[in-house]
């Protein structure tokens, strides 16, 4: 098989699944570790703009991306919350976000049969803040970086719950509730 240009999408999702692998095996917050996950959220960036640039976004590119954004959110998590001093509340209120994120990927499946993975303007921004939390872990207070961070993604999740609930067919690439064409709610 030969190389094409349009592959370099696919191949920069692909090496974040192993990024994210072999954060498994350095110490959370240390230099090595906080390198390749800033490299793992670089191929995040770039492969999604390249797609769009060089005009090869797929249904498969888009489900890679999607698993490998899931596989490095969950060894980071799996990775920092041991570490991490965090309020009570916090647990209850993560392990909620998350399952609406949960509910929304089997009514999704329920409904066109396949895990669809939005990517509305809210799920970029909740990815942005995910992406920085280990650096503002750092530099902020946790009970404002934790109560923010949940808020962003609870208004995603919730979001993408509406939208995989009521929308006619998967569009992964819906800017969001507002953008829909069809405008019912």
């Amino acid at each position: 098989m030969r190389f094409s240009v349009k592959q370099v999408p696919n191949i920069l999702s692909g090496s974040r699944i192993i990024l994210a692998l072999s954060l498994l095996l350095f110490t959370p917050f240390s230099v090595e570790f906080m390198t390749i996950y800033v490299i793992a959220g670089l191929t995040d960036l770039l492969d999604g703009l390249l797609a769009k640039k060089l005009n090869c976004q797929s249904a498969i590119g888009a489900n890679l991306d999607g698993a490998a954004d899931l596989l490095l959110a969950g060894v980071v998590l799996w990775m920092l919350l041991p570490v991490m001093v965090m309020p009570g509340w916090a647990t209850i209120v993560v392990l909620s976000i998350l399952g609406i994120r949960l509910v929304s990927a089997l009514v999704a499946y329920a409904r066109f049969r396949e895990f669809v993975m939005l990517h509305t303007l809210a799920n970029k921004v909740t990815a942005v803040i995910a992406f920085l939390f280990p650096v503002l872990y750092i530099i902020m207070p946790t009970d404002i970086l934790l109560a923010a961070a949940c808020f962003v993604a609870f208004i995603a999740f919730s979001e993408d719950l509406l939208i995989n609930a009521t929308a006619q067919n998967a569009d992964r690439n819906i800017k969001g509730l507002l953008f829909r064409k069809d405008s019912r709610l």
